[in-house]
């Protein structure tokens, strides 16, 4: 009987477990019809948070504090912001640019900074036109002191998400605490 539980409980790991490395889907944080920052963009594996921040990047960004991200894992965020910023059905995030805070104009040019350094702050960007055939990326050195206000130009703020455990994880762990109960009881 035990030995019958056991490979039950072993089966339904293993179907259950995949369904748990799943991402939520990216949510959008639209405030008075201005994307200000998303919510459970994958990277790696792992969900993130961004906000979407205009002005001077030493006053924006703690610079004596590393960033999020290093080189390489700042060009996969940037990759990942990209492809999210789509039209859904919460804005044309994609094809209207002004609709991102900060931005303005026909483009925005959104930076992911990864490190701090004699005065510049590296940065992966991506280029968000409208005209999708425009959309490019790259990297870019900044000075400390430079104002974004005003400019189709927006920064990054990465933050690790909390995403919440999947409902087919409970599920599991309660089936595992009802099962334990049953065999104490026999």
């Amino acid at each position: 009987m035990i030995k019958h539980t056991f490979y039950i409980a072993l089966f339904s790991l293993c179907i259950i477990t995949p369904s748990t490395h799943l991402q939520a889907a990216p949510i959008y944080n639209v405030q008075a019809g201005l994307l200000v920052g998303i919510q459970n963009i994958e990277i790696n594996g792992s969900a993130y948070d961004v906000s979407f921040i205009d002005g001077v990047l030493e006053n924006e960004f703690n610079l004596a504090d590393p960033f999020l991200f290093d080189g390489s894992a700042a060009n996969d965020a940037s990759l990942a912001l990209l492809n999210a910023m789509s039209d859904v059905s919460e804005g044309n995030f994609d094809t209207q640019p002004t609709l991102t805070r900060g931005c303005a104009g026909d483009n925005c040019v959104i930076h992911t900074p990864f490190v701090y350094e004699f005065g510049y702050v590296s940065t992966h960007w991506f280029r968000n036109a409208m005209q999708e055939l425009d959309d490019e990326r790259g990297t870019a050195d900044l000075t400390a002191d430079f104002n974004s206000s005003g400019l189709a130009v927006v920064y990054a703020d990465w933050q690790v998400s909390a995403v919440p455990v999947p409902a087919a994880l409970w599920l599991f762990i309660s089936g595992l605490l009802a099962l334990g109960f049953t065999l104490r009881r026999q």
